[in-house]
C-alpha cells in the first residue's frame, strides 16, 4: 500500500439495476445498486452494504435480508452488514431476481431458473428447485401476478410471455405475445390484469386469464418502454418510463394520456414504483439520480417532491472547499455540484437560475439550456458571505460565469473579455483577497475583473507580442500571489510571464522549452509547478525566477497536479493510471500508486487527510485517506513506496470494504501497524537545511532573562498557609516538574537510599544523578540525541535553567583533581550535544537559546582559566606551551576542547585562528562578553604583527594587559567593560564594532557554508567596513583613486545607436538632491529629472543619483543607455567591486532593474566631464525642485553647459 489508502466513493446514487422496494410498518425502504455495492434509502437517509467482487446485476429484499446478484453468484446479507451466504449454482450471469414468498427466484441469461429458500439458510445453501427454459426463449423480465398461487410470468426478448408453476416446475401457458421484445412487466391492482412494456414504445394492458388485450398506449417519444407502475390509492393511473427519460401518466378509465413529465431524467428510466396507497411515485434512472413525485396538484399532474442525484457524466474538475468538508465538482453533464464529504444528504447541484421554466417556455430540453461543461474554476472562501466567490470557464464559451456558494446559485454578473476577437476563456483565477478575477483566453488575452461589480479592471498586454496580447497563443493558466503583487500566466508555447498585478506591466518572463499543458501555483511559498507535453514537471521560484525542481517519471499525459497545504508535497496524475507524490524539499518521489482507470483530476484537502480523485468514465468522486493521519505509526517511510509503483484498487462506494475480506486480513494489518510503531525512523534532510523546533517563543525566548523575570515577579507577601490543606498526600517534586506521590512510611528508607546514591555518585563520577544527566549520557553513548532533545524541549524554562546550574564548577579551596569532579564529565557530554545539534542544524532557535543560557551560567568558569593562562603568558611564544598548560589544568575531555578554542600561532607571524570551533560555544552576539574577549585578544595580536596605530590606542591597550596581569579577579567582563566604557575614543570604538561585526559574519560562513575564517581576512574586511561606514567622503574617494583606470576630462558623446545619461548629487545634512540629464550622439538634449529627499551621507546621495538615472533610462527602452557620474565608489560597486553598506540596498535595486531587461551600463567620469548634471543638481538644490523635463527645451540653468559640450563632428565621435 502507499501513503494514501482507498476509503470510499461519493456521488453514486443509483445505477442501471432496478431498485427493490419493501414496506415495513409505516416505513418504506428502497434498496438501490451503486456499482459493486448497494444502499438502502429510508426518506433519503440510507445505509450501505459492503463491496462485492463484481458489479451488481439484480436486487431483491425481504425484511432484514438483501439479495444481490453479481456475476454468476448471489450474495445474501442480513441487516446490511453480515454476509449470510453466497449462492453459487448458476453457470452464467444472473440477470433477474424475484422475491417469491419465502423463496428467491433467480434467472440467468441462458434460461436457468433456480429456486432458493432463505429460511434456514445456514443449514442448506443448495437450491430447492431448478427450471430450464426453452432454447429460443431469452428471459427479460419476471413477475408474480397477484392471487396466482405458485405462478410467475416470464417475458422474453422474442416478444412472448410464459406462465410457469414454480411448485410443479411446469409451463402452464404461453401467451401469443407481440412482435416486439418485452422490456418490463408489472401486475395491476385489478385481478388478472398486467401491463407489459415493449421495445417499440407500446404499453399493453393485458388480461392474462383470457389472454385478451384491454388497451394499448403508445409513447410519443422514440425508444423502448423500460419501466411500469400502477397507482394503488384508488386512482386508475399507469406510469410508464422510456429510454428517453420521459415519464407518461395514462388514465386507464379514459384510456388516454393524462400528463407527461418531460425531462424527468436525463437518461433512460430504470424503475418506477407507486408507493402503496400514496400518491407518490419514485423513479430511478441511468443518469445517477432517484426522484420522488407527488400527485397533489389541481390538474392531477405530478410535481417533484425530493430527489438525490450525482453526476450523470464523469467529473472534469474537482477542488476541496470549506476546509475540506465539501468538494466542488464540475462534470461533463453540464452540472456544477457541491459534494459533502461528511454527510451525503448535503450534496447538491448549484442552480443555474430557472432552467426548467426557461426550457418549458422555449420548448427545449433542460440540457440545452444549461451552461456548457466547466473546464476550469477557482474560488475564494473568504468572500462567501460578501459576493460571488466562484468563477468558472466553460467549453467553447467566450465568457466566464460567477457563482455565489452561500446561496448555491449562479451569480448575476457575466465576465466577458473586452477583446475584439472573442475566443473561448480557457483559464481563470481569483486573487487572494477575493476581490478580483483574472481570465485568460484561447487567443492570448488576459483581463482582470472586479467580482463585486463585474466590471473590467484592465488588461495585461505584452507590447513585444505581435498582436499586443499577453501571449502569442492560448493562455493555459493564470495565478495570483498571496499579496496581490504578482500575477503569473503561462502560454501554450511554453512562455511563463510574471506581471505586476496592480500596474499590469510585464516584470519578467522565461521559457520552459516545451508546450505547457497545466500550471499550479502555491501561494504561501511562491512555487509554480508546470507540466509540459514532454511529461516533465518543473517547479519554478517566481521570486528568484529560476527552476528549483524537476520531476520525471510519468509515461503518458499528465492530467492534473496539486500542492499540499504546507507546500511540501506535489501530487500529480497521468493517463498512464499512476498517481505520484513528490517531496518538494527532498526533490524526490516518495510514493506512487497505479489504478486500473486513469485519473483525470485530483485535489488534496487542506488538512492533508483526504485525497479526492476523478477517473475516466466514472461518475463519482473517489476518496483516499492519508495513513499517516489515521494510524499509530508516524513515520511516513513505513507507508511510502519510494520510486516503486504499487498497484491498488479504486475506493469502494461502501466504506465497509469488500464483503469477502475476512478477519485475518484486518488482524494482519493491525499487527503490521503495531510493529511499525517501534520501527526505526530515518529522517531525510537536505544538506545545509536548518530546521526549527516549532516550540512557542515563551518556552525558549525567556531562558536568558530568567533571573530578571524572577526578580520582577518576586512576591510581595510571604505565602499563606491554606485553611484546609490535605494531609494525606505527601508529595515530592521532581526536576522535571512532576509530582511524585510517596507513602509516608517509606520516608526513612528513601533518605537512606538517597544517602547511598550520593556516596556512590561521589565514588563514580560518570554515573549521573538526575534524569537529565542519565538521558544525556545514554544519548551520548548511542550517538543519538533525539530522546534528549525531546526531553529538554518538554521542560519548563525554569526547570531547564536549574538543570544547567547544577553543572556549574565550584571552585573549592582544596582544588580537587579533574577526574574527581563529575561536573567536568557532564559538561563534556553537554558540549558534545551542542556540537552534534549545530552540525545537524536541527531545532535551531531552541538550541541557540540553550547555548546562550549555558554560556551565561558556565562560561565564566571556563573563561577564567583561559584568561589566567593568557595573563601569565602574554607573549604566546609557543603554541605547544599553550596547549600543554591548558591540558594540565583540564586533562579531561572538556579541557581538550578548550585547547581547540584558543589555538593561536606566534604573534610575530600572521595571526590566524587555525581551528575555529569557537562558534560552537558562542553562537550569537546577544551575550557579548565572550565575543569582546576574543575581539580584544585578536586586536592585541594584530597590533603586535602589523603595528596599525591609526585606529587603535596602542599604549592604553598595552597598559590594560599589563595591569590585568596582577588582578586575580580578571574575567571577560573586565575587558568588555573597558572596551564599552571608552566610548570617548570614538575611532577605536568604531573599529572594535567593525571587527565584532566581521567576526559574526565569519561565524555565519563557518556554520552555513563550512568556510573556515582567517583572522587576517577578518581584520582586512573590518578595515574596509570601517572606511566605508565611518570615514568621510573625501577619504573614500582617495582610497579608491587607484582602482579605476584613467578617464577622459571632457564630456564625450555616445555612439549613434546609444544614449548617455549624466548623473550627479548634492548633499548637505540631511538634505540631498540628485539630477540626471540625457543626451544623444549629437549632444542634443533629450530630457532631465531632479529629485529632492533626505539621507545621512554623501555616498547615499551619489547612489540615489545612479538609481534615478537607471529609472530615467527606462523611458528610452530598448535603446542602449550609458549612465556616467563622478562617484568612483558607486561605479565600482555597480561594476562588480566592493559594495559599501550604506548603499547596498540601492545597488541591489539598480542591479534588479538591469536584470529585469533595462539595457544600461555604468561608467566613471571626472567632475569636468559631468558639468551639466552638476549644474542641474546645484540649481535644484538651491530652488528645492523635483521635476521632469522632456523634449528639446532644457532648463535655462544647463543650456550653456549643453552647448559647450556639443561635439564638432558628432558622427565620428566615440
Amino acid at each position: 500500500m502507499g501513503i494514501f489508502e482507498p476509503f470510499r466513493a461519493i456521488g453514486y446514487i443509483t445505477s442501471s439495476v432496478p431498485f427493490s422496494v419493501q414496506r415495513l410498518g409505516t416505513e418504506t425502504f428502497v434498496t438501490v445498486s451503486v456499482g459493486k455495492a448497494w444502499q438502502i434509502y429510508n426518506k433519503f437517509v440510507f445505509n450501505e452494504g459492503p463491496q462485492l467482487p463484481k458489479k451488481i446485476r439484480a436486487l431483491a429484499s425481504y425484511r432484514d435480508y438483501t439479495f444481490a446478484a453479481y456475476g454468476n453468484d448471489i450474495a445474501v446479507f442480513k441487516r446490511a452488514h453480515q454476509v449470510v451466504a453466497t449462492w453459487s449454482r448458476h453457470s452464467e450471469k444472473v440477470n433477474l431476481l424475484l422475491l417469491f414468498g419465502e423463496h428467491i427466484l433467480s434467472v440467468d441469461v441462458k434460461g436457468n431458473l433456480f429456486i432458493w429458500a432463505f429460511k434456514g439458510i445456514d443449514q442448506n445453501l443448495a437450491p430447492v428447485g431448478h427450471i430450464l427454459l426453452e432454447d429460443k426463449f431469452s428471459p427479460t423480465c419476471l413477475m408474480h401476478p397477484d392471487t396466482y398461487l405458485n405462478k410467475v410470468i416470464i417475458g422474453s426478448q422474442e416478444g412472448s410471455l410464459q406462465l410457469w408453476n414454480i411448485s410443479s416446475k411446469k409451463k402452464l401457458y404461453e401467451f401469443k405475445g407481440w412482435s416486439s421484445s418485452i422490456c418490463c412487466c408489472v401486475s395491476s391492482p385489478a385481478l388478472d390484469v398486467v401491463a407489459v412494456g415493449c421495445a417499440d414504445g407500446k404499453v399493453h394492458v393485458h388480461n392474462v386469464r383470457y389472454d385478451e388485450e384491454l388497451v394499448t398506449f403508445t409513447h410519443s417519444t422514440r425508444g423502448a418502454v423500460t419501466a411500469l407502475s400502477f397507482r394503488t390509492d384508488g386512482q386508475p393511473l399507469l406510469a410508464s418510463g422510456g429510454s428517453s427519460g420521459v415519464i407518461s401518466i395514462w388514465n386507464l378509465e379514459k384510456r388516454r394520456l393524462q400528463s407527461v413529465i418531460k425531462d424527468a431524467h436525463d437518461s433512460s428510466i430504470v424503475s418506477l414504483h407507486f408507493f402503496a396507497n400514496e400518491p407518490v411515485l419514485m423513479t430511478s434512472s441511468v443518469d445517477n439520480s432517484i426522484k420522488m413525485w407527488i400527485f397533489d396538484t389541481s390538474d392531477g399532474d405530478p410535481r417533484l417532491l425530493r430527489f438525490r442525484s450525482g453526476h450523470s457524466a464523469p467529473p472534469l474538475c474537482i477542488r476541496f472547499y470549506a476546509n475540506g468538508r465539501h468538494i466542488l465538482s464540475a462534470g461533463q453533464d453540464r452540472a456544477f455540484r457541491l459534494f459533502s464529504v461528511i454527510q451525503d444528504q448535503q450534496s447538491r447541484e448549484l442552480s443555474q437560475r430557472h432552467v426548467s421554466k426557461r426550457a418549458k417556455k422555449l420548448r427545449v430540453k433542460e440540457e440545452e439550456i444549461k451552461l456548457k461543461p466547466v473546464i476550469s474554476f477557482d474560488f475564494a472562501e473568504i468572500r462567501e458571505r460578501d459576493w460571488c466567490n466562484v468563477v468558472t470557464c466553460h467549453t467553447d464559451t467566450p465568457r466566464a460565469y460567477v457563482w455565489r456558494l452561500q446561496n448555491f446559485v449562479l451569480g448575476e454578473h457575466i465576465l466577458t473579455p473586452s477583446t475584439d476577437n472573442q475566443t473561448p476563456v480557457k483559464s481563470c483565477t481569483i486573487s487572494a483577497c477575493g476581490n478580483f478575477a483574472v481570465l485568460g483566453t484561447e487567443g492570448g488575452w488576459i483581463e482582470r475583473f472586479n467580482l463585486q461589480s463585474g466590471n473590467s479592471r484592465g488588461t495585461y498586454m505584452d507590447m513585444s507580442e505581435r498582436r499586443n496580447y499577453a501571449h502569442d497563443g492560448e493562455v493555459v493558466g493564470v495565478a495570483c500571489d498571496a499579496t496581490n503583487s504578482l500575477m503569473i500566466s503561462a502560454g501554450y508555447h511554453g512562455d511563463i510571464k510574471v506581471w505586476d498585478f496592480k500596474g499590469r506591466e510585464l516584470k519578467s518572463r522565461w521559457d520552459v522549452g516545451s508546450s505547457v499543458v497545466k500550471i499550479v501555483y502555491h501561494r504561501p511559498n511562491g512555487l509554480l509547478a508546470t507540466v509540459a507535453d514532454d511529461m516533465v514537471i518543473r517547479l519554478f521560484d517566481v521570486v528568484a525566477l529560476r527552476m528549483v525542481r524537476k520531476f520525471e517519471g510519468h509515461t503518458d499525459r499528465v492530467t492534473d497536479m496539486c500542492f499540499s497545504e504546507d507546500g511540501k508535497w506535489l501530487l500529480s496524475s497521468s493517463m498512464d493510471g499512476s498517481l505520484r507524490v513528490w517531496d518538494v524539499i527532498l526533490a524526490r518521489q516518495i510514493d506512487a500508486i497505479q489504478v486500473d482507470v486513469s485519473i483525470t483530476a485530483l485535489s488534496l484537502s487542506p488538512n492533508m487527510d483526504v485525497l479526492a480523485t476523478s477517473h475516466v468514465d466514472q461518475n463519482g468522486v473517489y476518496l483516499w485517506v492519508n495513513q499517516a493521519m489515521f494510524s499509530g505509526a508516524s513515520n511516513l517511510d513505513l507507508y511510502a513506496s519510494g520510486k516503486d509503483v504499487v498497484r491498488v484498487k479504486l475506493p469502494a462506494v461502501s466504506s465497509k470494504g469488500h464483503a469477502d475480506n475476512d478477519s485475518d486480513n484486518s488482524t494482519a494489518n493491525h499487527l503490521q501497524i503495531k510493529d511499525t510503531v517501534c520501527a526505526p525512523r530515518f529522517d531525510y534532510q537536505i544538506p545545509d537545511l536548518i530546521t526549527l523546533s516549532l516550540l512557542p517563543k515563551s518556552q525558549w525566548q525567556s531562558l536568558i532573562n530568567l533571573d530578571i523575570i524572577k526578580v520582577r515577579n518576586k512576591p510581595i507577601e510571604p505565602p499563606k498557609k491554606p485553611e484546609k490543606a490535605p494531609f494525606f498526600l505527601p508529595s515530592v517534586p521532581s526536576l522535571s516538574g512532576e509530582i511524585l506521590f510517596k507513602p509516608s512510611d517509606l520516608a526513612l528508607e528513601e533518605k537512606q537510599e538517597k544517602g547511598d546514591e550520593l556516596e556512590s555518585s561521589k565514588r563514580k563520577p560518570d554515573l549521573p544523578a538526575s534524569h537529565f544527566l542519565q538521558l544525556l549520557q545514554t544519548s551520548a553513548e548511542t550517538k543519538n540525541f533525539t530522546a534528549f532533545t525531546d526531553y529538554i524541549k518538554g521542560l519548563s524554562p525554569s526547570t531547564l535553567d536549574m538543570e544547567l546550574r547544577m553543572l556549574q564548577i565550584i571552585d573549592d579551596e582544596d582544588q580537587q583533581e579533574p577526574e574527581k569532579r563529575p561536573e567536568m564529565y557532564s559538561i563534556e557530554l553537554l558540549l558534545d550535544y551542542f556540537i552534534h545539534e549545530i552540525s545537524c542544524r536541527n531545532n535551531f532557535e531552541f538550541i541557540q537559546a540553550v547555548i546562550r543560557l549555558f554560556l551565561k551560567l558556565l562560561w565564566e568558569n571556563f573563561l577564567h582559566a583561559v584568561s589566567a593562562l593568557l595573563i601569565t603568558s602574554p607573549d604566546l611564544t609557543c603554541l605547544s606551551e599553550v596547549r600543554r598548560s591548558l591540558t594540565s589544568q583540564f586533562s579531561v575531555g572538556w579541557g581538550k576542547k578548550a585547547c581547540e578554542m584558543v589555538e593561536l600561532e606566534k604573534p610575530e607571524g600572521r595571526a590566524i585562528l587555525q581551528n575555529p570551533v569557537l562558534y560552537v560555544f558562542s553562537p550569537d552576539c546577544f551575550y557579548y562578553p565572550c565575543y569582546v574577549f576574543s575581539l580584544l585578544i585578536f586586536l592585541k595580536i594584530y597590533i603586535s604583527s602589523h603595528g596599525w596605530n591609526k585606529a587603535l590606542d596602542m599604549p592604553r591597550l598595552s597598559a590594560l594587559f599589563k595591569h590585568c596581569r596582577y588582578v586575580k579577579t580578571y574575567s571577560s567582563q573586565a575587558l568588555s567593560i573597558w572596551w564599552l566604557e571608552n566610548y570617548a575614543d570614538l575611532q577605536r570604538f568604531r573599529m572594535g564594532a567593525s571587527i565584532l561585526w566581521c567576526l559574526w559574519k565569519a561565524r555565519n560562513k563557518l556554520v552555513f557554508e563550512s568556510v573556515s575564517p582567517e583572522l587576517h581576512q577578518i581584520l582586512c574586511a573590518a578595515a574596509t567596513l570601517h572606511c566605508d561606514y565611518f570615514e568621510p567622503m573625501s577619504e573614500i574617494q582617495v582610497l579608491s583613486e587607484s582602482i579605476l583606470p584613467s578617464t577622459p576630462t571632457t564630456w564625450k558623446p555616445p555612439l549613434v545607436t546609444d544614449i548617455k545619461i549624466n548623473v550627479d548629487g548634492a548633499f548637505v545634512t540631511p538634505k540631498f538632491v540628485v539630477a540626471v540629464v540625457a543626451r544623444n550622439s549629437e549632444g542634443a538634449f533629450l530630457g532631465c529629472s531632479t529629485l529632492v529627499s533626505n539621507c545621512s551621507t554623501p555616498i547615499e546621495a551619489e547612489a540615489m543619483a545612479f538609481l534615478l538615472g537607471a529609472q530615467f533610462a527606462s523611458r528610452f527602452h530598448p535603446i542602449h543607455t550609458i549612465i556616467e557620474g563622478d562617484a568612483k565608489l558607486v561605479v565600482q560597486a555597480l561594476t562588480g567591486g566592493n559594495v559599501p553598506w550604506r548603499i547596498r540596498s540601492t545597488i541591489i535595486y539598480i542591479n534588479h532593474l538591469r536584470s529585469s531587461g533595462a539595457n544600461i551600463c555604468f561608467a566613471f567620469v571626472p567632475r569636468a566631464a559631468n558639468v551639466v548634471a552638476h549644474n542641474l543638481a546645484k540649481y535644484a538644490f538651491d530652488n528645492n525642485i523635483s521635476d521632469v523635463w522632456m523634449g528639446c527645451h532644457p532648463p535655462n540653468c544647463i543650456v550653456e553647459s549643453i552647448t559647450a559640450d556639443r561635439p564638432t563632428n558628432p558622427v565620428n565621435s566615440n
